[in-house]
C-alpha cells in the first residue's frame, strides 16, 4: 500500500482546538478473540483495552464490549446509539477477524459460522450496519478496524469446534479474508489496519502492531487526526519493514484534534510525518536497500529525508542509501559490543541503540553525549579511573560518529571521531591496554575514510599517517605484535589510495610496496594464516594497478602474476571457498587486460578464458547469486572485445551472445535494478557493433534500437542522471551510423539530431566538462557529414563551424592533448572540404599537425596527415 496522506504536514492549522473545546466525544470499543468455529486470535481483547484506555485519557466516554456473539454485538450497537446520541464525535474501534463477501465488508463475531456462504452472511455483522448506527450518534465519525488479520479460514490453524463445522466450499470461492475499500461516506473517516490485499499481524506481544501504534499516537499533542493516523501508518509500515501498511479512507472530513498542543513534536514523530510524504518510487528504493542490507526502514528514511537524497540521481541515491545502511550495521554492532563498568553509561548506550533503530538520530546522539559526559567527569575526578574512562568515552564518541554517518552527516561524524582520537592522544603516555590502542588505530582509519569520502585528501592522508604512527608505537612497545604490524600495513594501503587520488603515483607505489613488505613478513611468520596470505595478493594487485597507470605494462604483468601465484596457493587449500576462487578469476582478468594493452591478443584470450572457467564453476555452484552471474557476463564481454580486435567476428558474436543471455536473465529477475538493466543495454550495444561489422545492418539496427529502448526507460525514471542521458546520445549515434551504412541519409540525420539535442543539454549544464563538450563536437561533425552528402552546403558549413568552435575551445585548454589537437585538424579539414576558404583551413590544419609532429604527439597512425594536407594545398594551385 502507498500512503494517501501526502498532505499531513500541511494540516497543522493555527486554530487547533483543545480537548475541552472539542465537545462531547464517545467511543464504542469492540473485540472478538475466542472464536468458536474459526481460527482464534491472541490479542484483540488486549488491543481493545489499550485503545479504550488511550481514548479515556483523551476525554472520551468509552463503552467496551469483548468476545461478543452477533446478537450481543448488535445489542451493543443499539445501546450505543441510544445512550450516546447527540455527541459531537463518535469513534468505533473493532479488533478481530473481518472478511469481504461479494464486495461488502463484514465483521466476524465469536459465533461466526463459515460452514456455508449463506450461514456466514447470517452470522456476521455488515460494516455498513456499524456505520449507520454510529452515524445516528454523532455527525463526525471515526471507524477504526484492526480486522485484516491472518486468514480466519486457515485450514492449517487450530480452531475450537472446527471439526464440527467444516469450512464450506462456497466460502472459499466467494470470501476474501481482510476488508475491501469503502465508498465515500461524508464526515466519516475509515481506518484499516492493512491495505486492500494485505493482512495485518496479530502481534507477537500483548498487542497487534496496529493497535499498539494507535494507542501510542492517539494522544500526540497538537496534531489533527489525519496527521495522527499518518504517524500510525508509518510506524506500522516501519516496524513491519514494509509488509503492513494501514489504510485511511475518507470523504470530506472536518479538522479534528484529540489532544491539545503543549510543545514541539518529538523527533520520531517528525520523521514519521515526513515519511508519509515520500513518493512511491522513493519508497521502493528504500525498501530494496533495506532488504539487501537487512536494516530497519526508519534509519534509511532518516538519511533520505535529512540528507535530501531525493534530489540526487537514482544511481547516486542508491549508493548513499547503501552507505547509510552499512554505517547503521557497523554502528549497531559497535553499540552491542561496548561494555562499561558504569551501569548508567551502559543504560544510555542501550537507549541510543534503540533510538538509532527507529531513526531518532538526534535523540541517539544526545543520549551518547550524556554517556560520554559521565565518563569525562569521572575521569577528571578520579585519576585511577582516567584510562578506563577516557577509553570508554572515546568508544562512545565513535558510536556517536557512526550514528552521524548513518544520517550522512559527515561533518558531525568527522568531529566525533576527532574527539575520540583526541581522547586517546591524551592518554598516550599512560598504561593503556593494547586492545584500546588497537581500537584507536581503527578509529583513525575510519576518520581517514570519512575525510577521503568527502574529498579531503589532505585530511585523509594526515589521519592515515597518524594511524601508521600509532601502529609503530604499538610495535615498539610490544615487539612482534602482529595486529599492530597489520594495522601499519593497512595504513600504508590507505595512504597509497590517497596518493593515487592525488596523482602521486610514485608515492602510491612506495606506500603499497612498504605495505607488501610487511605483509610478506607476517605471512612468513604464519604461513597457515589465510588472511595474511590474501593480504599479499591484495598488495600485489594494487601495485599492478599503479604500474598500469604509469604505463609500465611489463611491471604490471609481473605484479598481477605474483598476485595470481599467491591466490593459486590459497585456492588450493580449499577449492570450495568461493571468495578465494573469485580472487583467482580477478587476477586472470587483470592479466588479460594487460596482455590486451600489450597487443598480445592470444594471451589475453587465454587469460580471460582461464578466468571464465573459474566464474562458470562459481556460477554453477550458486545459480541464484546475481553477482556470480554478472561476473560471467562481464568476462564474456571481454572475450568478445578481444575477438573483435582479432577480426574474429564470429567468435566475438558468440561471446557477446553468451554475455547477453546472462544479462537478459538477470535483468528479467530484477527489473528494479538499474545496474542490471544498464548491463543489458550495453550487451545489446555490443551485439549491434559485431552485427554492423558483419554487415548485418538490419540486425545491428535492431540491437541498437533495443539498447536504446532500455536506455529510454532508465532515463525516464531519473531525468537527472546524466550518465543515462549520455547513454541515450551514444545509442542514437550508433543508430545513425547504421542508417548511413544503409544509405538512409534522412534517417541518419534524424538519429544524429536526437543525439545532438541531448548533448546540447548536457554541454549547457556544465561547460567545464570536457567529455560533454567533445561529445557535442562529434555530433556536429556527424550532422555536417550528412548535410554535405545531401547537398545542403549551407547546413554542412553551419554544422562544421559549430564543431570547429568547440574544438578550438578544447584545444586551447591543453595544447599537449593529442586527441583534442587532432579534432581541431579534422574540423579545419572538414570546413575546407565543404568549400569554406580551403586554403585558410588546410593551412591551419597543417600548422597544427606539424606542431604535433615536432612535439612528438602525432601518433604513427596519423603520420600521413601533414603530407595529405600539403597535397591538398598544392592541388589548390
Amino acid at each position: 500500500m502507498r500512503v494517501l496522506l501526502g498532505f499531513v504536514l500541511g494540516v497543522l492549522l493555527g486554530f487547533a482546538a483543545t480537548a475541552a473545546e472539542a465537545g462531547e466525544r464517545v467511543a464504542l470499543v469492540l473485540s472478538a478473540q475466542s472464536y468458536q468455529f474459526l481460527r482464534p486470535l491472541d490479542n484483540p481483547d488486549h488491543d481493545a483495552q489499550a485503545v479504550a484506555d488511550a481514548l479515556r485519557k483523551l476525554g472520551f466516554d468509552v463503552t467496551i464490549e469483548q468476545d461478543r456473539s452477533l446478537k450481543k454485538m448488535r445489542r451493543a450497537l443499539e445501546d450505543f446509539q441510544e445512550e450516546a446520541s447527540g455527541a459531537d464525535v463518535a469513534v468505533v474501534y473493532y479488533a478481530g477477524h473481518g472478511v469481504e463477501i461479494a464486495g461488502k465488508n463484514h465483521l466476524l463475531p465469536i459465533d461466526a459460522d463459515a460452514s456455508s456462504l449463506e450461514k456466514l452472511k447470517e452470522t456476521s455483522l455488515p460494516l455498513e450496519e456499524v456505520r449507520e448506527a454510529a452515524a445516528a450518534v454523532a455527525p463526525t465519525l471515526l471507524i477504526i478496524l484492526d480486522a485484516c488479520r491472518n486468514d480466519p479460514f486457515d485450514e492449517g490453524a487450530a480452531a475450537g469446534g472446527r471439526s464440527a463445522k467444516p469450512l464450506g466450499t462456497d466460502v472459499k470461492a466467494a470470501v476474501k479474508p481482510g476488508l475491501g475499500r469503502i465508498g465515500e461516506a461524508r464526515n466519516t473517516l475509515f481506518v484499516f489496519s492493512a491495505a486492500p490485499g494485505q493482512t495485518a499481524a496479530d502481534g507477537d506481544g500483548a498487542n497487534s502492531p496496529f493497535s499498539a501504534a494507535l494507542a501510542k499516537y492517539l494522544p500526540t499533542e497538537g496534531l489533527e487526526i489525519r496527521s495522527v493516523l499518518a504517524l500510525v501508518q508509518q510506524d506500522v509500515y516501519d516496524s513491519s519493514r514494509g509488509t503492513q501498511s494501514p489504510w485511511v479512507e475518507s470523504a470530506p472530513f472536518p479538522s479534528l484534534f484529540f489532544a491539545a498542543e503543549t510543545g514541539a513534536i518529538p523527533e520520531r514523530e517528525r520523521l514519521l510525518l515526513a515519511m508519509a510524504d515520500v513518493t512511491p518510487e522513493l519508497r521502493d528504493e528504500v525498501e530494496r536497500v533495506a532488504a539487501q542490507t537487512d536494516v530497519p526502514l526508519a534509519p534509511l528514511y532518516g538519511a533520505l529525508i535529512g540528507a535530501d537524497l531525493a534530489n540526487l540521481s537514482l544511481e547516486d541515491r542508491e549508493k548513499k542509501l547503501t552507505e547509510s545502511a552499512l554505517a547503521y550495521v557497523d554502528t549497531q554492532a559497535k553499540l552491542k559490543a561496548l561494555s562499561s563498568a558504569d551501569p548508567e553509561v551502559t543504560k544510555l548506550r542501550a537507549q541510543a541503540e534503540q533510538s538509532l533503530a527507529i531513526g531518532a538520530f538526534v535523540e541517539a546522539r544526545k543520549t551518547l553525549a550524556s554517556a560520554a559526559e559521565i565518563d569525562a567527569q569521572s575521569g577528571n575526578a578520579l585519576a585511577a579511573n582516567l584510562v578506563e574512562r577516557r577509553v570508554s568515552e572515546a568508544a562512545t564518541r565513535v558510536a556517536e560518529a557512526g550514528i552521524a554517518h548513518t544520517q550522512l552527516d559527515y561533518p558531525a561524524a568527522i568531529a566525533a571521531l576527532e574527539q575520540a582520537a583526541t581522547l586517546h592522544a591524551k592518554i598516550e603516555d599512560e598504561d593503556v591496554p593494547d586492545a584500546a590502542r588497537s581500537y584507536r588505530d581503527r578509529l583513525l582509519a575510519g576518520l581517514g575514510d570519512l575525510r577521503f569520502l568527502v574529498g579531503d585528501t589532505a585530511g585523509a592522508l594526515e589521519a592515515y599517517e597518524r594511524m601508521g604512527a600509532a601502529a609503530k608505537r604499538r610495535m615498539a612497545a610490544s615487539a612482534g605484535e602482529p595486529d599492530a604490524e597489520r594495522d601499519l600495513s593497512d595504513s600504508l594501503i590507505r595512504i597509497g589510495e590517497v596518493k593515487v587520488a592525488q596523482g602521486d603515483l610514485a608515492g602510491a607505489l612506495q606506500a603499497y610496496s612498504d605495505s607488501l613488505a610487511i605483509a610478506e613478513k607476517l605471512t612468513a611468520r604464519d604461513a597457515g594464516n589465510a588472511g595474511r596470505q590474501r593480504d599479499l595478493s591484495i598488495n600485489w594487485d594494487r601495485i599492478g594497478d599503479v604500474k598500469v597507470a604509469q604505463g609500465d605494462l611489463a611491471g604490471a604483468l609481473q605484479a598481477y602474476s605474483d598476485s595470481l601465484a599467491n591466490s593459486e596457493k590459497l585456492a588450493a587449500r580449499d577449492a570450495g571457498n568461493a571468495d578465494w576462487q573469485r580472487d583467482l578469476s580477478v587476477s586472470w582478468q587483470k592479466i588479460g587486460n594487460v596482455k590486451l594493452a600489450q597487443g598480445d591478443l592470444a594471451g589475453a584470450v587465454q587469460a580471460y578464458s582461464d578466468g571464465l572457467a573459474i566464474d562458470e564453476t562459481l556460477a554453477a555452484r550458486d545459480a541464484g547469486n546475481a553477482d556470480r552471474q554478472r561476473d560471467l557476463a562481464v568476462i564474456w564481454a571481454k572475450i568478445g572485445d578481444v575477438r573483435m580486435a582479432q577480426d574474429d567476428l564470429a567468435g566475438a558474436a558468440e561471446a557477446y551472445l553468451d554475455g547477453l543471455d546472462i544479462a537478459e536473465k538477470l535483468a528479467a529477475r530484477d527489473e528494479g535494478n538499474v545496474g542490471l538493466q544498464r548491463d543489458l543495454s550495453v550487451s545489446l550495444s555490443r551485439i549491434g557493433g559485431v552485427k554492423l561489422a558483419l554487415n548485418d545492418l538490419t540486425g545491428a539496427l535492431q540491437a541498437y534500437s533495443d539498447s536504446l529502448a532500455i536506455g529510454q526507460k532508465l532515463a525516464a525514471r531519473d531525468l537527472g542522471n546524466v550518465n543515462w542521458q549520455r547513454d541515450l546520445s551514444v545509442s542514437w549515434n550508433k543508430i545513425g551510423d547504421v542508417k548511413v551504412a544503409q544509405d538512409d541519409s534522412a534517417g541518419a540525420l534524424e538519429a544524429y539530431s536526437e543525439s545532438l539535442a541531448i548533448r546540447e543539454r548536457l554541454a549547457a549544464r556544465d561547460e567545464g566538462n570536457a567529455d560533454w563538450q567533445r561529445d557535442l563536437s562529434v555530433s556536429w561533425e556527424k550532422i555536417g557529414d550528412i548535410r554535405l552528402e545531401q547537398g545542403d552546403i549551407a547546413g554542412a558549413l553551419q554544422a562544421y563551424s559549430a564543431d570547429l568552435a568547440l574544438s578550438e575551445k578544447l584545444a586551447a585548454r591543453d595544447d599537449s592533448n593529442a586527441d583534442w589537437q587532432r579534432d581541431l585538424i579534422v574540423a579545419h579539414y572538414k570546413l575546407g572540404q565543404a568549400g569554406e576558404d580551403p586554403r585558410l583551413h588546410y593551412t591551419k590544419a597543417l600548422e597544427i599537425a606539424e606542431a604535433m609532429d615536432e612535439k612528438g604527439i602525432l601518433s604513427p597512425s596519423d603520420a600521413f596527415i601533414p603530407d595529405m594536407l600539403r597535397e591538398e594545398l598544392a592541388n589548390l594551385q
